[in-house]
């Protein structure tokens, strides 16, 4: 498994008023976040504000995460910046420091032409040996990659992944059926966010994301980093292995799901705990089902 296959757990980076990281705290939220068994663990992405920190700051982020969890979960190291060369080196920086991946967004002033997204991010490819993920994040960095542009940046040597966006019409299918057909069989494709939970939870409504990684299950793809994932890792870390299963019912990813109270953002309201709860008997259920068709 890639550092961009499965589940992809992107946290805060804490920070004191003036802006330096708090490096106690980081390391908390992520041995946390290794102890639940996620695949990999995303650094300075959107939600680690990477684009309020300085190269230096980022740096030290990245040294703390390595020192912490390097060698036992993958890390992955946001490194978008407006310049091309100044993404080189934070690209240099977290390759120096020991990061496993890196996680390129297009960050811009003026909207950019693909030609210009297209030679940014080959520049940034190139300045390290690290694989390296597009983030198609319109939301904050307003320019969209088309299909082409997908297709063109998949064939630049360390180019290895593609962080989406669910679709506006949640036909993530046709999307990722549509994609993979462009683009080299060990390119993959993972779907960012946790929106799109029914109203009410049945196995075949499964929420965009989650369902993505069950429709992918045997092609390289990712699941990264929901809001909630940081406050239930376990739940999420679960959610990942049975979506992944080729033997595990839908159901059991639904159930699990499902028992998630909702979120707004980083808030959420805290939930009932104890061995009576619904919540931890779906939990051991799914497992139970997991355990049994899978690891016999």
């Amino acid at each position: 498994m890639t550092p961009f296959q499965g589940l992809s757990a992107f946290p805060i980076t804490p920070t004191d008023a003036h802006g330096r990281v708090d490096t106690d705290a980081f390391n908390r939220l992520l041995e946390r976040l290794h102890s639940a068994g996620v695949d990999s663990i995303g650094l300075l992405g959107s939600t680690g504000g990477y684009m309020y920190l300085t190269r230096e700051e980022r740096r030290r982020a990245v040294a703390a995460a390595v020192g912490n969890v390097g060698g036992r979960t993958p890390l992955i190291v946001g490194v978008g910046a407006l310049r091309t060369d100044e993404a080189e080196s934070l690209a240099r920086d977290a390759a120096s420091e020991g990061a496993d991946a890196l996680l390129l967004a297009p960050v811009s002033y003026t909207p950019l032409t693909e030609e210009e997204a297209y030679q940014h991010f080959a520049a940034v490819a190139r300045a390290t040996d690290l694989p390296l993920c597009i983030y198609n994040n319109p939301g904050t960095t307003h320019f969209t990659f088309s299909d082409a542009l997908l297709t063109r940046l998949a064939a630049v040597p360390n180019i290895k992944a593609v962080k989406m966006p669910l679709p506006k019409d949640m036909d993530f299918r046709t999307e990722l059926d549509r994609l993979r057909r462009d683009s080299p069989g060990d390119f993959a494709i993972g779907y960012s966010g946790d929106w799109g939970q029914p109203k009410r939870c049945f196995p075949e409504q499964t929420p965009g994301t989650v369902s993505s990684v069950v429709y992918s299950r045997d092609l390289p793809s990712g699941w990264f980093g929901p809001p909630r994932l940081e406050t239930w890792p376990r739940y999420a870390a679960s959610i990942a292995i049975f979506g992944r299963c080729g033997n595990c019912s839908r159901s059991s990813v639904a159930s699990v799901w499902c028992m998630l109270p909702p979120t707004s953002s980083h808030r959420a309201k805290p939930f009932r705990r104890g061995p009576s709860c619904p919540s931890q008997m779906l939990i051991i259920g799914a497992w139970r089902q997991h355990w049994t068709c899978c690891q016999a």
